[in-house]
């Protein structure tokens, strides 16, 4: 199995593809003067920019599509986009797109030798530490559209580009069904996560508390005291940012707490990668306007517990980053804390569930005792059926078979 957080470095460009075919009316499908009736055309601006209006359309269709949507894709090309030779995936139907999704490339040397080509599914592949962690993560589809007809056409693209492996983040269980109908004869090396949420619709319905609704009896215990600890010091209050300006000033926060929390424990902290904090700011400047982060503040008597950095998709809230003030003294758990004020917070706010995402395997515990539901996410590896597979495969199961001696 490999990680969940998948990361790569900038391979030295791609073969573009770009077909001619008939000739047609303008739409979306033609690049300058030139119909695009092949399934791949090389990310630039330009290209970006006239099918952007079709990739809205198609993740607006789509369940939990945050991370395939047009802000986050857009804003993640104008970072990555150039450096990794980035193609866009679409199928054709009378003149629109019927289905997308971004391809990056990359290739490895196994043992120094053997080269081995990886394809990463949208918004993967960046270099080591750069990587923004995108889940729920999928080919773009049309609902009208045939799925098994899509996944034929994806699959032969993958086949025409000879890659040896195919990496993709983070799936819903659809999702991976779609990957095993495009490619039915490659062998799929999967791991799972689940993404634990709060149903909040479920707990307003009921007509209860967060704690009372959702907590068990022993969580709740541990949520009270440890609440009844900071409220000792004053007043707890959760703010929310209501402009671009102080999301961003709560992000320089966040940063400074998540770096020292992080490169106290002996390691770098997402934030010490200039790109990923290219990518967060301008994110944050060109999507907040239209409602789609949720940057919230926890503090006692004014000094900071926690500040949690989130994505909206559509009423759903997407936790994605966190800065705590930890302390010596156990009584006080900010991220315990800090979540639960947040939940209650978008409880009153009339959001819809709240989601802690996978993560990784370093997800504190406490997560799961806070959610009422979870979604599972697969890891997803697909390997080509070839003799060089074939070799690698056997020279790993050997490897650890000398290991275990």
């Amino acid at each position: 199995m490999f990680p969940h957080r998948l990361h790569a470095t900038p391979s030295s460009g791609f073969p573009v593809s770009i077909g001619a075919g008939p000739t047609r009316s303008r739409s979306p499908f033609v690049l300058g003067d030139i119909p695009l009736d092949s399934k791949r055309v090389a990310y630039s601006q330009d290209t970006w920019a006239q099918i952007e209006e079709d990739w809205h359309r198609l993740s607006e269709q789509a369940d939990i599509a945050f991370f395939r949507s047009v802000e986050w894709c857009k804003t993640w090309l104008e970072v990555f986009g150039e450096s990794l030779g980035t193609e866009i995936f679409l199928t054709p139907k009378t003149g629109v797109p019927a289905a997308a999704c971004l391809l990056n490339h990359r290739t490895d040397r196994i043992i120094g030798l053997i080269p081995l080509r990886r394809t990463y599914l949208n918004t993967a592949g960046e270099p080591q530490g750069d990587g923004t962690s995108a889940e729920y993560n999928g080919v773009l589809v049309d609902p009208q559209a045939s799925t098994e007809s899509v996944a034929l056409q994806f699959g032969a693209t993958l086949s025409n580009l000879k890659v040896d492996e195919l990496l993709a983040a983070g799936l819903a269980k659809n999702q991976l069904g779609f990957l095993r109908k495009s490619l039915p004869d490659w062998e799929a090396e999967i791991s799972w996560s689940e993404d634990p949420y709060v149903d909040l619709n479920r707990i307003r319905l009921n007509g209860s508390s967060y704690r009372k609704a959702a907590l068990s009896k022993n969580s709740r215990g541990q949520v009270n005291r440890t609440l009844n600890a900071y409220g000792k010091r004053g007043s707890i209050e959760t703010e929310v940012a209501h402009c671009a300006e102080r999301a961003l000033e709560m992000l320089t926060e966040l940063k400074d707490l998540h770096q020292k929390t992080w490169t106290r424990r002996g390691q770098s902290g997402a934030f010490a990668s200039e790109n990923f904090c290219l990518f967060h700011e301008k994110l944050i400047e060109t999507t907040f306007d239209h409602q789609k982060i949720l940057m919230m503040r926890v503090t006692v008597n004014h000094e900071p517990i926690g500040i949690l950095y989130s994505f909206l998709d559509r009423d759903r809230v997407l936790f994605y980053q966190s800065g705590f003030q930890y302390e010596d003294d156990n009584r006080f758990r900010p991220g315990l804390a800090t979540h639960v004020c947040a939940i209650e917070k978008c409880l009153d706010l009339g959001h819809s569930e709240y989601h802690f995402l996978a993560g990784d395997d370093l997800t504190p515990r406490y997560k799961q005792s806070l959610s009422t539901d979870h979604q599972q996410l697969a890891w997803v590896r697909m390997i080509r059926p070839s003799p060089k597979n074939a070799l690698l495969k056997f020279s790993r199961k050997l490897r650890r078979q000398l290991i275990r001696r």
